[in-house]
């Protein structure tokens, strides 16, 4: 077997969703999507191979809490005047 170089590895994270089969109250089932896991690892000539996995629960909370906290991101509008000395 050849030795494959690894010195080019992109490094990647994808969610992987779970599902949950409910029961509604007519008795009807039906899937609902869960946060499941969120695998970080590698790319390797097209393949993905992961490296750990954690919730994706508390991720998803994360971002969705750190975009609620960011300032502002609209650059204020450049001023025409030259600045006083």
């Amino acid at each position: 077997m050849t030795d494959t170089p690894f010195d080019t590895l992109q490094l990647a994270g994808r969610r992987v969703p779970d599902y949950s089969w409910e029961t509604d109250a007519s008795g009807v089932k039906f899937q609902e999507e869960l946060p499941g896991t969120y695998e970080v690892g590698f790319v390797h000539e097209g393949v993905f191979r992961a490296i750990v996995s954690f919730p994706a629960a508390g991720l998803l909370a994360d971002i969705e809490r750190a975009k609620q906290n960011a300032p502002d991101e609209t650059p204020a509008p450049a001023s025409d005047t030259p600045p006083s000395e």
